[in-house]
């Protein structure tokens, strides 16, 4: 039996009644193959493209300022192919630490100029804990 993973778009008319938005488990051994493909590949297209507008960075931008070529990016970067270094552009891969860095180095630009929309979501996230935590009584007291 083949086993593949179903995300929900919107919700279920199976029962039980299963919320939108959810990954289900399902045997695609007893389904014929042209329902197998209308399952995997509609939720998945728009659950990528979905992904890939979290995925907004500069890249493109700061590369093509410093008159690069993605070639020549990959070259300098070592490890790094052109085709990757266009998965990263595009916003389909999020860069290790070490070749964000390097980015970084390369296009003279903090790292947080070339992610802006990534740094700006973590930075409310991460302030927004901390003043909870601040309000709970359970974080550090800045006078200490």
């Amino acid at each position: 039996m083949r086993y593949g993973l179903v995300r929900l778009s919107r919700a279920s008319t199976a029962y039980p009644p299963v919320p939108s938005d959810v990954v289900l488990l399902v045997n695609f051994g007893s389904l014929p193959r042209c329902r197998r493909r209308a399952i995997v590949k509609a939720p998945m297209a728009k659950t990528r493209r979905a992904a890939r507008a979290d995925l907004r960075n500069s890249l493109w931008k700061y590369r093509k300022r410093m008159g690069f070529t993605q070639r020549e990016v990959a070259a300098v970067l070592a490890h790094v192919s052109p085709t990757y270094l266009s998965h990263l552009e595009r916003g389909d891969k999020l860069p290790s630490l070490m070749t964000a860095l390097r980015l970084e180095i390369l296009y003279r630009v903090p790292v947080a100029f070339l992610f802006a929309e990534h740094y700006a979501r973590l930075k409310a996230a991460i302030r927004e804990k901390e003043e909870r935590l601040r309000i709970r009584g359970g974080g550090y007291d800045a006078a200490s």
